[in-house]
């Protein structure tokens, strides 16, 4: 006899009522959970517009009825809800058209910045060096004898080059030409340096060089070619550079004054 029992109250098919009391009976025990959760008119349940703001809890039995009720309030919430989506939709449309502004402006910039390079990298190269009485005072006073350029290309896909300009003159390779022109020119050195396209490259260096000097409103202009330097000789500094070992080679002389 306790074993029936203690079978029948476990027994997933065996007949139970509803445990919200609705009436109903004879329920598998199984499908019990199913009733209540889906089924039961006196299972509390929450308004379907609940995501409108109306907080209502009743009876599943009650929903018709709240419904038919709560139509000018469910409405109400509605057009609340619809005019806060609309202000969303602006918000975002006006977020999106300023970021769209704000692409297109640093896309300008980077075409910008990117010309600037184009030109940097593959026009007449420019070495503006600021307050150069105190650079050409560092350069006598034995601080600072030599100062290089930025490297840069003398044409696209084309030679890197670099600058090597002593203010106060001289020669860092030749002790003899150092004695000489230290002191009574600024000298100016152009050196090939190892660069992006060196191994598609014409070798030796066989291009053509200009320098121009500007200093306040004078000009003085200066050409040198690929004849060979006092200070190196001409495989050094026109063969395919490696490494660090390229050679400084033209040099370009002007007086102090």
């Amino acid at each position: 006899m306790n074993q029936k029992q203690e079978h029948l109250d476990v027994c997933r098919k065996f007949p139970v009522h509803c445990t919200n009391k609705c009436g109903l009976e004879d329920i598998p025990r199984a499908k019990l959970e199913v009733h209540v959760r889906d089924e039961c008119p006196a299972t509390e349940v929450q308004c379907e517009y609940k995501n409108l703001g109306c907080e209502a809890v009743f009876p599943r039995s009650n929903a018709k009825s709240h419904s038919e009720s709560q139509v000018k309030i469910h409405l109400n919430l509605a057009l609340r809800g619809l005019e806060t989506t609309q202000h969303q939709v602006r918000a975002l449309v006006s977020l999106v058209e300023d970021q769209s502004q704000e692409m297109g402006r640093l896309m300008s910039k980077v075409k910008e910045q990117s010309e600037q390079i184009e030109r940097m990298n593959y026009a007449p190269f420019v070495w503006k060096i600021p307050n150069f009485q105190a650079v050409y005072d560092k350069a006598v006073a034995g601080e600072e004898e030599v100062i290089l350029s930025e490297p840069f290309y003398l044409s696209k896909n084309g030679y890197k080059l670099r600058i090597k300009m002593m203010p106060n003159g001289g020669s860092t390779l030749n002790p003899a030409a150092h004695q000489i022109y230290k002191g009574n020119c600024l000298s100016f050195y152009i050196k090939v340096v190892p660069g992006e396209y060196d191994s598609v490259l014409q070798w030796p260096f066989t291009e053509k060089l200009m320098f121009l000097k500007y200093v306040n409103t004078k000009r003085a202009l200066y050409r040198g070619g690929t004849t060979r330097g006092t200070d190196t000789a001409p495989e050094e500094y026109t063969g395919y550079p490696r490494g660090g070992s390229a050679a400084w080679m033209v040099r370009f002389l002007s007086s102090v004054g």
